[in-house]
């Protein structure tokens, strides 16, 4: 345990920087069919995300993101600090989600989500959301490409956010389709 649950292989993305919406999608599907409720640890998952964004991006110009989906209290909150700024520095923008079971908000969802905002970039309530898990493709995957909207600005827009657009990459307004957003120079 003391690690983070994983996607089996061959189920979304398999622990690649695939950028495919629809691996996305499914990967989400798997958390949400195979719920866990067990103690959240993200460290070893933030330094695998942090070596896989130290090597050359398949594709140059993308903007690099972590999006963190968490269902309770971060129990290494406090062993963080090191791999936090070595995203920062390769300029990583982090989002982070406090997952619900239910519409109301129940105490532990409010432990949650305040463990999770240390996490996430900065200005932090721009960078995060408390949802269930049904409202993440409308809230968040269908918006990512979309400068208008809460973390599109941060990853489709052409310098609103915290980290602007970097050399090379275009805003996703200038594609024909949304679902290739900075795949392409």
């Amino acid at each position: 345990v003391n690690s983070a649950q994983r996607t089996p292989p061959g189920i979304g993305t398999s622990g690649r920087l695939s950028g495919d919406l629809v691996e996305l999608q499914a990967d989400i599907e798997w958390h949400e069919n195979n719920y866990m409720k067990q103690l959240t640890f993200i460290e070893e998952g933030l330094v695998m995300a942090s070596n896989m964004f130290a090597q050359d991006s398949p594709v140059d110009g993308r903007r690099k993101i972590i999006i963190i989906i968490t269902d309770g209290v971060l129990m290494d909150g406090d062993k963080l600090a090191g791999v936090k700024s070595t995203l920062q520095q390769q300029q990583v923008i982090v989002f982070g989600i406090a997952a619900r079971r239910f519409s109301a908000r129940t105490q532990e969802d409010i432990d949650a989500e305040a463990a999770l905002k240390p996490v996430v970039s900065s200005p932090a309530d721009d960078h995060f959301m408390s949802l269930t898990l049904d409202e993440v493709p409308i809230e968040v995957l269908a918006g990512l490409c979309d400068p208008a909207s809460k973390w599109g600005k941060y990853i489709a827009g052409t310098g609103s956010g915290s980290i602007g657009l970097p050399t090379g990459a275009v805003p996703c307004g200038q594609f024909v389709s949304k679902g290739v957003c900075n795949q392409e120079k």
